[in-house]
């Protein structure tokens, strides 16, 4: 037995603490214990060399300072210590020894080693994706360039056209004629200066598109490309019906607004069965607690509709879902619609039509600095 004041002491170290004399372990402390797999009592009188394996030599005072050794575990695993005397003690002719374990601390360290050597291979993997995906906005870039460039050549002859046939100078036009050419040639300027906007530098979460936000009167936008699609309309017999209420002004990107409901009419007459309707309502949201305020679009056909569950895919990249009607294109328009809308603080969604069909509405912000959208009809 040690001393009294430190007995507890010993008794709660972390280490373990044994007594040795004549090679005999004449008493240990409770973390020695946990080590052998025995309790105090069990360990004492045992001959040291059935618990510990492994010794230079005999564990008196004339043995080295500090040596390793490995403990025999009653259930017959060897576990790496670290010896260090720590003293003789003064109730017996014996040696006080602190045995560590070593097995812990190194299998922390092995475990630190092999999250090193992840994250090391985890910065590699995201250095190579970071270069790659510098590498591809590059081609991108560069494709961006070439596709304006090679669209806006055939782009000036058409243009070119149309204005000689404006002119007259070939010959007198109808006023049903001069009406169609006055349309085309309206698309090719809308079209001219989307390849404008197609080069410009790259906006966060525009996806390419440089918004460039005024105050606007969204009715103007809704004619154009109501009259824009309205030889496509005649063509499939369908019938646009057009409601805009008063809307106050709203800061939008006149170019970008108009992409966006071009791509929504064009979904609808796409899906849209003959002799069917598509409908467009403009109308002002209530405020939202912040006070601001949103204009809402809805563009709704009388199409199959979106199943349940394709809510939101359908605004994802290249996802083309099949609902029973041919699928043409890449399936990129309505993830364009949503980074548009979404980069002018608004909200694009999909609901369903009351009886059939599908009915897309996107928000757009009263004032700047709209982030959210609001729900509610004034």
């Amino acid at each position: 037995m040690l001393e009294e004041p430190l007995h507890g002491l010993a008794q709660n170290i972390r280490d373990g603490l044994i007594v040795v004399e004549d090679d005999l372990l004449r008493w240990s402390n409770a973390s020695f214990g946990a080590l052998v797999g025995r309790v105090g009592a069990c360990l004492e009188g045992l001959p040291v060399s059935e618990v510990l394996q492994g010794l230079p030599g005999a564990l008196g005072p004339e043995a080295a300072a500090e040596f390793e050794a490995q403990v025999l575990h009653t259930d017959g695993r060897p576990r790496a210590v670290r010896c260090r005397r720590a003293g003789s003690s003064g109730e017996f002719a014996g040696v006080a020894w602190l045995i560590e374990d070593l097995d812990v601390p190194r299998a922390l360290e092995a475990e630190l080693l092999q999250r090193t050597r992840e994250v090391a291979s985890g910065n590699r993997e995201i250095a190579r994706l970071r270069y790659e995906n510098d590498a591809e906005r590059g081609v991108w870039k560069e494709l961006r360039a070439t596709l304006a460039h090679e669209m806006r050549t055939p782009l000036m002859v058409v243009g070119g056209y149309i204005r000689l046939l404006l002119s007259k100078e070939p010959g007198p036009l109808t006023a049903q004629q001069r009406r169609f050419l006055d349309e085309s040639r309206r698309g090719c300027q809308r079209l001219g200066d989307f390849l404008d906007k197609l080069v410009e530098p790259s906006e966060v979460g525009t996806g390419g598109a440089v918004v460039k936000k005024v105050q606007g009167e969204l009715s103007r936008v809704v004619e154009d490309v109501a009259a824009m699609f309205h030889p496509m309309l005649l063509e499939r017999q369908l019938t646009l019906e057009v409601e805009v209420g008063q809307t106050p002004p709203v800061c939008f990107d006149a170019l970008c607004i108009e992409q966006v409901l071009a791509n929504l009419l064009a979904n609808a007459v796409k899906h849209a069965p003959s002799g069917s309707r598509i409908r467009i309502r403009v109308r002002t949201l209530a405020a939202c607690a912040d006070g601001q305020s949103f204009a809402e679009v809805a563009v709704e056909d009388e199409g199959p509709g979106i199943d349940d569950g394709d809510e939101e895919r359908v605004f994802e990249p290249y996802v083309q879902l099949h609902n029973g009607t041919s699928v043409e294109g890449l399936g990129l328009g309505l993830s364009i619609c949503r980074r548009l809308v979404e980069a002018h603080g608004g909200r694009i969604r999909l609901d369903r039509a009351q009886n059939r069909g599908a009915r897309f509405t996107f928000t757009l912000p009263l004032s700047e600095g709209g982030k959210r959208a609001s729900r509610g009809e004034v």
